[in-house]
């Protein structure tokens, strides 16, 4: 094989891994700048984990609104 072929196929060879890389990163970077809504109606005996929650929605891009109502308050909200 003479140089110019192997630099041919080093060529084509990266053209397909660019080919089959650039839409998985492509949807990943619009995936992650989309932020998602997700809104949360919650007794006020959890507020304990709201800390946790929050770290979660924000290291997946999710923006979380939480609502905190007494047990007997959460049966009457619609």
């Amino acid at each position: 094989m003479t140089k110019k072929t192997k630099k041919m196929l080093m060529i084509g060879a990266i053209i397909i891994i660019l080919a089959n890389l650039i839409p998985t990163i492509a949807t990943k970077l619009s995936m992650t700048s989309q932020k998602r809504k997700f809104n949360m109606i919650s007794s006020t005996s959890n507020m304990f984990f709201e800390d946790e929650l929050k770290l979660f929605a924000k290291e997946n891009n999710i923006d979380l609104s939480i609502d905190y109502y007494g047990d007997l308050e959460i049966v009457d909200t619609r």
